[in-house]
């Protein structure tokens, strides 16, 4: 995808508002302001931490709960074996209630956050990945939000999200082998 237009960094200040994303749809309103993507950061971060669930469960279902939703990412499909292009989540109820069944995260640093009239990109850690024993270990990636401001409610349309696949898979638990062969299989013992 191709961004013809100029990115702005989007502050996460503390001071964001909380409230329904209507208070944010305004009719002139044709661009993300950067108030309006700092929400969506901040809302999106209470629903993957899951401090308090239902807080997140509200969260979730006011930007992304939306039938139309989609999210897409090579990361996940590698990691589930699925083939890269394949719909990660199909509708914004399944990702919803995915996220809210997976363990809280610890944390989650965001290393940067740009946005221009339509889509949100942050770069970030998340800490936590797999339950409280990976509390201190990032996963790093990215995500790409497109969010749609005609929306009255659930603006989010679609996330792309990519990681550190690897290290994902070490904290969720899976069996990491090096390969038997190949420039990458361990060099063989010295005699």
């Amino acid at each position: 995808m191709k961004f013809s237009t100029v990115f702005v960094f989007a502050t996460t200040a503390a001071a964001v508002p909380w409230g329904n994303w209507k208070q944010w749809k305004k009719p002139s309103t044709d661009c993300l302001t950067d108030e309006m993507a700092a929400y969506i950061q901040e809302r999106s971060r209470v629903f993957q931490l899951k401090a308090d669930l239902a807080e997140a469960r509200a969260a979730g279902e006011e930007l992304f709960a939306a039938d139309e939703y989609k999210q897409y990412g090579h990361s996940i499909n590698s990691l589930r074996g699925d083939a890269l292009g394949t719909l990660v989540e199909p509708d914004g109820r399944t990702y919803v209630e995915n996220v809210l069944s997976a363990p809280p995260l610890a944390r989650i640093d965001s290393l940067a956050t740009l946005h221009n009239c339509t889509h949100i990109m942050e770069h970030w850690d998340f800490y936590g990945v797999g339950g409280p024993q990976n509390a201190n270990i990032p996963v790093r990636g990215f995500s790409l939000t497109k969010v749609d401001l005609t929306r009255e409610i659930q603006p989010v349309v679609w996330r792309q999200v990519e990681f550190n696949s690897m290290q994902w898979a070490n904290n969720t638990g899976f069996t990491i082998e090096f390969p038997t062969s190949g420039p990458y299989a361990p060099a063989p013992p010295e005699k």
